[in-house]
């Protein structure tokens, strides 16, 4: 760099450590490689356009900032006094609304994978595409370090600000803004002993990640690698419900979104205790301006919901607002910090799913607008990644949309599909009855339990009698024997049998068993929590050529004292 051209320097945040991490670990992934598109119509001041993001790149520091960390003892962010402008014309005049929509798909595609240079500011690139009859797609190309979502809105509404000024031969007014620098030197007072007890309060007894259980299951052939988002909406009436219920029970509508994931991941990871993601806008109300600084401001924090079975879901919202309030005052902490004070190994992610709840869509911010301008906006459509298999994203709306992100080296396209669904089954139930506790709600929809246990349980056939239930388990032990038999979770453990151990394990008991005279028309009572052991005391009791009695140990004594004498087993 030229060192005349050096405006300031100083040190990255938190989050963008962890992004540098990422880009600097997989360069090639694209992952914080984020876009923004917008449609336009009318007639477009190329000069105005192009004056307007000068003048934006100008006013903000940080874009015109760059990244270094090579042979430095702390990473580092320089800005420059001047740089420029990254802008690219492309037309498109000659092809067909059809031909125009499948080129933009891969040209988004193709300028996500050219990467960007965090050594060179700005660190993004602007596309103007001419469609013709006075239509234009502009795309705005931009790595994450240097913006969150928050801040893109404001950097729309005020390019089309200075558009429309520019536009008109006015100079344009906009109040002062403050610096991101100004970010980083609060970041640097705050008091992070108070932050250590706080974060080691809440992860205590975390000692891995919150299982998902539907990442990487075995034998099923994932998709190429890839990024892939699935959206919808929920019904309006269900919305509307959810809404209300907000103001009823004086919880923000995240709180209800992020309650309903956690039960979610309740049920998939089999655990009453679990732990994702979740981001906060990291904008401190204490910073004077910081609503209108434009940077990368977000932070990813761990939020621990207790899902014990009875609880009301509406108690259960209640402590998940709490808990918001308890966080917002230790937000600026690192997250790895935070992971380094908690007992999940640092081989292991502390989570592996976030919940973004978007507050400012930026559609709707720049639809407020339109009124204003002389261009009119006819579409949005955006790009973003995180590093996580799975990111679910919410929003505010009439119809509250849901997105789930997935890589599709973990997660295929079906099981996103019906993550989605599971997630807005449980949102309708929680809208319906705020009051049910906890352990009633079922994820599942009605169409799936047709399809898993009606359809597909359809195995109606002849059952030869030279065999036996045992031997039928011993054939496909012998077909698979490393294929997964039982899985197992509870709130301390996980564990995955192959038919081979089920097998071997059912065998020693079945010899143990006939060596005690066990055989023919004997009856053997069994009494053992639910565990796959219990599964392999059960089909080792048949492979002795017995039947089994369960017994519960959670019965009294004196029942079980009962049943023994009365059975004869």
């Amino acid at each position: 760099m030229n060192q005349k051209n050096i405006e300031d320097i100083y040190p990255l945040s938190p989050m963008q450590k962890g992004m540098l991490f990422h880009y600097i670990y997989e360069p090639e992934s694209g992952v914080y490689v984020e876009q923004l598109g917008v449609n336009l119509e009318g007639e477009l001041n190329l000069d105005a356009f192009r004056k307007a993001w000068q003048q934006l790149i100008q006013r903000h520091t940080i874009f015109r900032t760059a990244f270094v960390w090579e042979d430095l003892e702390e990473l580092l962010q320089v800005v420059q006094r001047e740089v420029d402008l990254p802008f690219e014309e492309h037309h498109w005049e000659e092809k067909t609304p059809q031909e125009q929509e499948v080129q933009l798909e891969a040209f988004m595609k193709e300028d996500r994978q050219r990467g960007l240079d965090l050594l060179r500011a700005p660190v993004m690139r602007l596309h103007l595409i001419h469609l013709g009859n006075k239509r234009y797609f502009f795309l705005w190309t931009f790595h994450h370090m240097i913006i969150d979502g928050w801040g893109v809105p404001i950097v729309l509404r005020e390019l089309f600000t200075l558009y429309e000024a520019f536009n008109k031969g006015l100079q344009p007014q906009l109040p002062p803004v403050r610096p991101y620098r100004d970010y980083i030197a609060y970041l640097k007072q705050q008091d992070m002993k108070q932050a250590e007890t706080f974060w080691r309060q809440i992860l205590d007894g975390i000692q891995e990640p919150t299982p998902l259980n539907i990442l990487d299951i075995p034998g099923r052939k994932l998709e190429e690698r890839d990024y892939m988002k699935f959206r919808q909406l929920l019904p309006k009436e269900i919305s509307q419900k959810i809404n209300d219920l907000a103001r009823q029970l004086k919880v923000t509508l995240n709180t209800i979104v992020q309650t309903a994931y956690g039960i979610l991941l309740s049920h998939y990871s089999g655990q009453n205790d679990v732990l994702f993601g979740v981001t906060v806008s990291g904008r401190p109300p204490e910073l004077q301006g910081v609503d209108q600084m434009v940077g990368l401001f977000i932070n990813t924090l761990p939020l621990r919901i207790d899902l014990s079975p009875g609880k009301s879901v509406s108690r259960i919202l209640g402590e998940v607002q709490q808990r918001h309030a308890q966080m917002r005052q230790f937000e600026y902490t690192p997250l790895v910090q935070i992971q380094s004070w908690s007992q999940v190994p640092h081989s292991l992610p502390l989570f592996e799913s976030i919940l973004v709840f978007e507050n400012y869509p930026v559609d709707e911010s720049l639809h407020k607008q339109q009124g204003a301008m002389t261009l009119k906006i006819t579409g949005v459509r955006g790009h973003e990644r995180t590093n996580y298999p799975l990111t679910v994203v919410a929003a505010p709306g009439p119809q509250i949309p849901l997105e789930v992100a997935v890589d599709t080296r973990r997660i295929d396209s079906a099981t996103a599909q019906r993550i989605l669904n599971h997630l807005e089954n449980i949102l309708t139930q929680i809208a319906e009855n705020p009051e049910r506790s906890v352990n009633s709600i079922v994820p599942i929809t009605p169409k799936e339990f047709e399809e898993l246990y009606v359809t597909g349980n359809a195995t109606e056939a002849p059952f030869p009698e030279d065999k036996t239930l045992a031997d039928w388990f011993e054939e496909q032990a012998a077909a698979t024997p490393d294929a997964p038999a039982v899985v197992f979770t509870d709130l301390n453990q996980r564990e995955v049998w192959s038919y081979h151990q089920l097998n071997e394990t059912a065998n020693r008991i079945a010899h143990y068993l006939q060596a005690q005279g066990v055989g023919a028309d004997a009856i053997v009572g069994i009494c053992a929590e639910r565990s796959p052991v219990m599964l392999a005391g059960l089909l080792g009791i048949l492979k002795a050529g017995a039947a089994y009695l369960p017994l519960d140990p959670d019965y009294p004594l004196e029942r079980l004292q009962y049943m023994v004498a009365d059975s004869g087993i």
